[in-house]
């Protein structure tokens, strides 16, 4: 036998015991050694070794490895005697004069039958580790999957970006290229005229200075031949010497903003979907009003509100101080369904079971602003940039669907950021199939300046969902709730949706006591149980300046207290 030193020269292989012999035979199994034909029986005659398992090597090339525990060469603990017992009282292997000594009443029992359960123990324990790594190699394998999409996802984005930086660019030039074009032809235009003019100009001069010398000639003439002068000068036409020579018309460019705002406004914008999924909610104010219910509420400025209630059969719209001084400082006799506040902060009222939309001016005055007649004014919406949203409907059962329903959404785009100047030519009520988008449009409200579109649809007296659309009106997604909460016994209806400062959608699930969390993208990042911090039936939503979430809440029956607002912070 023979082996490689580091060489790489042959070394001739010796007996492990004598380190002489070099007719290697045999392998001691449990040593480990390498013998030769005398020092075979050498270990052989070793009482300790005795029971050793020997391999001869010519017969078997392939001594197979035995896997069996051995119990006779196991010493105790402190006499090194073998032939031990476990005490299973100290977890100690033990041998007769420990057993005489110390462990003569403990438990006792053979190694074969402790090593089976240790074997089996572990054995157990290996087949758990294997499944562990199992679960890790599958999670690995979906991290790399998940990474591979990841990326995916950002180059499919980042393509999408350089297409629409080259659209723009397109548009940008095509367009510098026809206000170009039109400078030239209104610079012709003006030089045309101007020539025009200047052509003019000389002509009535000319016949001015004729005038001028025959006036001069006049001097040394005949007194009798001053009437054939006159006469002579006074043929001359004089129109047009005073003529304004200012040009009627005036080019000006009228240069729009390129800020932040408006470049994203034009290349759309990104959101994360990968968002933590918890959601703390923390009371920053209570306050309790004399009403049974907020149906609506929109807060400017942290510290006054609009509050909109119906009660024994009679509505009001209240302005309420929000701080220490609680109390209504304005209140008006009208049925709102929904509110909305403008950018210069007046109030918008839609009107109950009415076709009116109604503004309130600073100073609590009321005005019509919109009619949509023949229809009925359901949700009202107003974007930062000023632009309307308004959910409609025909007359009737609001959950009764027919050929002739119109359930839609009217969209009046402000061209200077003002409802003064509001036009519709937008509407969305039907899907790229031809199916209905909505039963009844209650709540509306935006994310990404306009780009997702979010519709409360109240499908019945107890149920809704969300309906999203796009800029363009095509359905993106429908959420119709959290099945870990929802059920036939508690169904899911947005009565309040509102987005969030940082792009989150936030909807008021009433009949769970609950607040739902969603992303643009439809996803479920959070569902709170208000109920747990003492909150119940939230009704309607509105975000302060402040970045605090305002909770209008509806009372139980039997409840004799009166409807309470909370101002809270949300931690995502």
């Amino acid at each position: 036998m023979a082996s490689n030193d580091e060489g790489g020269a042959q070394v001739i292989k010796t007996c492990d015991l004598c380190e002489r012999d070099t007719d290697i035979r045999y392998k001691c199994m449990d040593c480990n050694k390498f013998l030769c034909e005398r020092c075979k029986g050498i270990h052989k005659n070793v009482p300790t070794l005795s029971l050793h398992d020997i391999c001869d090597l010519k017969s078997e090339l392939l001594c197979p490895v035995n896997t069996k525990v051995r119990m006779d060469n196991i010493p105790c603990n402190y006499h090194k005697k073998f032939q031990c017992m476990f005490c299973k009282d100290c977890e100690v292997l033990v041998c007769s004069e420990c057993i005489s000594n110390l462990h003569q009443k403990h438990c006792l029992e053979s190694l074969e039958k402790t090593c089976e359960e240790k074997l089996s123990k572990l054995e157990r324990y290996k087949a758990e580790i294997g499944k562990d790594v199992v679960s890790l190699q599958k999670s690995y394998s979906d991290l790399a999957i998940a990474k591979t999409k990841w990326e995916n996802s950002l180059d499919d984005i980042r393509s999408k970006i350089n297409d629409k930086e080259d659209e723009l660019k397109e548009a940008v030039t095509k367009n510098a290229s026809k206000l170009r074009d039109d400078l030239t032809e209104k610079r012709r235009d003006g030089i045309e005229y101007i020539l025009i003019k200047q052509k003019r100009f000389k002509e009535m001069e000319h016949k001015l200075n004729s005038k001028l010398e025959i006036l001069k000639t006049m001097q040394s003439s005949a007194r009798g031949e001053i009437f054939a002068f006159e006469q002579q000068v006074m043929n001359y036409p004089t129109s047009g010497i005073s003529e304004n020579v200012i040009l009627r018309k005036e080019i000006k460019y009228l240069e729009r903003s390129t800020s932040e705002e408006t470049v994203s406004a034009l290349f759309g914008s990104m959101y994360v979907l990968d968002v933590p999924y918890t959601m703390d909610i923390t009371i920053d104010r209570s306050l309790t009003t004399n009403f049974s219910n907020i149906e609506n509420l929109v807060v400017s400025d942290g510290e006054t509100a609009w509050v909109s209630t119906f009660e024994n059969n009679e509505a009001s719209v209240q302005k309420m101080h929000l701080t220490e001084m609680f109390g209504t400082l304005k209140q008006l006799t009208v049925h709102a369904f929904d509110m909305a506040f403008t950018e210069n902060n007046d109030l918008l009222i839609s009107i109950q079971s009415t076709s009116e939309i109604m503004r309130v001016s600073f100073n609590c005055e009321l005005e019509s602003l919109l009619d949509v007649s023949p229809l009925i004014v359901k949700a009202i919406h107003v974007t930062k940039n000023g632009d309307f949203y308004v959910g409609v409907r025909e007359s009737g059962d609001p959950f009764e669907l027919t050929e002739s329903s119109c359930r839609k959404i009217l969209v009046y785009k402000s061209s200077d950021g003002k409802q003064s100047s509001l036009t519709s030519n937008v509407s969305y009520e039907y899907d790229q199939s031809k199916q209905r988008l909505f039963t009844s449009p209650c709540r509306i409200t935006t994310i990404s300046d306009g780009d997702v579109i979010i519709v409360g649809d109240w499908i019945t007296h107890i149920e809704g969902r969300l309906v999203v659309l796009n800029r363009n009106g095509d359905l993106e997604w429908i959420y119709n709730g959290n099945s870990k909460i929802n059920s036939d016994k508690s169904k899911f209806r947005p009565y309040d949706i509102v987005s969030s400062p940082e792009g989150y959608i936030v909807v008021a699930d009433k009949n769970n006591h609950a607040l739902h969390l969603l992303n643009g993208a439809g996803e479920l990042i959070a569902c709170k149980l208000l109920d747990e911090i003492g909150i119940t039936l939230p009704k309607s939503l509105c975000f302060d300046f402040w970045g605090y979430l305002w909770i209008g809440c509806s009372t139980f029956t039997e409840d004799k207290s009166g409807a309470k607002i909370y101002a809270v912070k949300l931690s995502i």
